[in-house]
């Protein structure tokens, strides 16, 4: 989240806020159930990350998340995450994931509470900067490397990124898109996970696999 905010001038002042929300709004029973299934989850061989520009998910040995622009590929997903924006257009399937993962940062909290509603399944509210319980602060900055975030902090042997191009920015399944602010955004994302793939020892392998390094 440093990162972000040194790049882009975020108020740390407004995440502060959009956790205090999130902790209110948080079920502590949601937050507790997704926790107890995720150590279980972590058995799994792999994780596999699908990003808005997939065209299918492939077979997955272990855990599936999606970012939210994704979602409607699978009919079953395990996590979805997202901030909402792209429920409106296209609209998203609301019954996809076990757990939808609903960000809330200092720009959306009014368009984030208005949609949480139509989500049919367990809600766990996320910041990218404070973990202010029951809200979990999973860290990282857009969709997808907030999953990657999470992949790694569970110690996953094999992150799998499919549809993913954090070199060319792409409007996919968003209601309205800078693609100069994208460009930097993406630019931000893969600053974070490099620096998570130091710091967890993760290395790429092949294309978009990270392979944690004491198993290279």
């Amino acid at each position: 989240m440093l990162i972000a905010e040194r790049r882009l001038g975020l108020d740390p002042r407004r995440e502060l806020e959009a956790a205090e929300l999130g902790a209110k709004l948080q079920d502590p029973a949601k937050t507790c159930e997704f926790s107890q299934w995720l150590l279980r989850a972590v058995d799994s061989e792999a994780a596999c990350i699908i990003g808005p520009l997939a065209e299918r998910v492939p077979q997955c040995p272990g855990l599936v998340m999606s970012v939210e622009q994704a979602a409607w590929l699978a009919p079953r997903l395990d996590i979805v995450t997202g901030d909402l924006d792209a429920l409106l257009s296209p609209p998203v399937p609301l019954s996809t994931a076990r757990f939808w993962l609903v960000h809330l940062h200092g720009d959306n909290l009014p368009l984030s509470r208005l949609l949480a509603d139509r989500i049919h399944g367990s809600i766990v509210y996320t910041s990218q900067r404070y973990c202010l319980w029951p809200l979990i602060g999973i860290g990282g900055f857009t969709d997808g490397d907030r999953l990657v975030a999470l992949a790694m902090a569970l110690g996953f042997r094999e992150i799998r990124l499919i549809g993913f191009d954090l070199d060319e920015p792409r409007c996919v399944g968003k209601i309205s898109c800078d693609l100069r602010a994208k460009r930097v955004k993406l630019g931000v994302a893969s600053s974070i996970i490099e620096y998570l793939s130091r710091y967890y020892g993760y290395v790429y392998w092949k294309d978009r696999v990270l392979i944690k390094d004491s198993f290279m």
